[in-house]
């Protein structure tokens, strides 16, 4: 066979450069409806850090499929079933120990109808926002750790969904058994709260929309008002639904500025309910600007990909941060207006 001369050499050299830069090019400009987030927790061999191009070689032959992120190749990897099924079973586990270690005395089985966020309702709705608020951010969790651990995104957002379901299934049978008895409500804000995650894990937005839980410390009301009862008192908590501007802006296509490390929250709170007579019971519904300390991280290049990265990640992502936002809220129960403040405003008089 004659050896082939330099200059044949350079002109494949240089076709193969030029390619390469077609299928570039191709790639770049194809249409997208939703943009890829900013940081995609989503990526099939997780590393949210970096931008991964994805390049199919099926159409080579042989079934051949990798992925080239930077530089290098990356082979798939397989599923880690085992480290799946621990953590599946892990809080399956926890939400039966929560079910069983309620200290509260075993009934038969009966349901409750507690209604949702009315005003004469049990905790004026914030149990209800407690447990939509709870099981989303554990399907949004599960639903990562599954996609780190190799599953599909499909796949893991199903898995998540049905365990984080599952859980709060488990914790309303074991309430059917005390006192408080199977709330049906509960278990719909469960389910819808895992959903919501599902839904918007599926479609690329956890860039754009979370929800938060906090606390925030609040005037309680007199000790001479206060009355029995059994059951939780939420008026230091405040529940949150976010959209976030960092990923918002990007799908207008604009540039937020400073505006991306900034959260535009709908904000809801019970305050005085379940041990206070009905002139000291508030339901707030706020809304409020705040810090999105998840961008503070992606912007200080914190790694997602890394286990302090991602705890970090999840608990600015699910806790609300005490005083570092401000908004106004509403009392539905006396029609008056609180604020500005950070959702500690409590007017204990009737």
């Amino acid at each position: 066979m004659r050896a082939l001369s330099p200059r044949i050499l350079r002109r494949l050299a240089r076709s193969l450069v030029l390619s390469l830069f077609a299928c570039r090019l191709n790639a770049a400009d194809s249409f997208r409806l939703f943009p890829p987030p900013s940081r995609d927790y989503f990526q099939e061999i997780p590393d949210a850090a970096s931008r991964a191009l994805d390049l199919d070689l099926s159409h080579f032959g042989g079934g051949f499929e990798t992925q080239i992120r930077g530089v290098g190749w990356v082979a798939p990897r397989a599923p880690r079933r085992t480290a799946v099924t621990l953590v599946t079973l892990g809080v399956l586990g926890g939400s039966v120990a929560s079910a069983l270690g309620t200290g509260h005395e075993r009934e038969s089985f009966h349901w409750a109808n507690e209604r949702w966020f009315q005003e004469d309702t049990y905790a004026g709705g914030g149990d209800k926002a407690s447990h939509f608020v709870f099981y989303n951010g554990l399907s949004r969790e599960l639903a990562v750790q599954y996609r780190i651990w190799g599953y599909g995104k499909d796949q893991a957002t199903l898995m998540a969904f049905a365990t984080a379901a599952a859980a709060g299934l488990i914790v309303e049978v074991g309430d059917g058994l005390t006192v408080f008895g199977f709330s049906w409500e509960d278990f719909v804000m469960d389910t819808l709260g895992a959903g919501t995650a599902a839904v918007v894990t599926r479609l690329g937005l956890d860039d754009t929309v979370g929800f938060r839980f906090g606390k925030m410390p609040s005037e309680e009301p007199p000790e001479c008002c206060r009355t029995p009862g059994i059951g939780k008192d939420y008026s230091t908590e405040v529940y949150t639904a976010d959209l976030k501007m960092s990923g918002f802006a990007r799908r207008l296509n604009v540039r937020p500025g400073v505006a991306r490390f900034l959260l535009v929250s709908m904000s809801y709170g019970s305050k005085g309910y379940r041990y206070s007579p009905p002139e000291f019971r508030q339901r707030q519904i706020g809304l409020e600007v705040g810090i999105n300390f998840p961008e503070v991280l992606a912007a200080a290049r914190v790694p997602e990909d890394r286990w302090w990265g991602r705890a970090l990640y999840f608990f600015f992502n699910f806790f609300r941060i005490p005083y570092t936002q401000i908004g106004v809220r509403y009392d539905l129960n006396h029609h008056k207006w609180h604020g500005p403040d950070a959702g500690n405003s409590y007017d204990p008089g009737p």
